[in-house]
């Protein structure tokens, strides 16, 4: 009964809610650079670190945040050499 609803709810949001370029176009990248690593501070506080020798733990933790910090600042630094985007201080 409730699924149309659903899912035109969710074609509405995904389409307005996450946005964020509107606001500033550099603020994608420093939104998800910011929340990869708090969700995983909280993934680790939570739960601790993963099963497994001490290398796998590390890369397990760290391996998916450093990804994401290496392709949001090298979009943020794209932004900057193209497009002459900066963050204001």
């Amino acid at each position: 009964m409730g699924l149309p609803f659903f899912f035109m709810a969710s074609l509405y949001s995904a389409r307005s809610a996450f946005n964020s370029a509107q606001v500033h176009p550099m603020l994608p990248p420093v939104l998800t650079l910011t929340l990869v690593w708090t969700f995983a501070a909280f993934s680790l506080i939570g739960d601790g670190m993963p099963p497994g020798p001490p290398l796998v733990q590390f890369c397990s933790t760290v391996g998916g945040p450093l990804t994401v910090t290496a392709v949001s600042l090298w979009e943020l630094r794209r932004m900057r050499t193209r497009f002459g985007v900066t963050l204001r201080t």
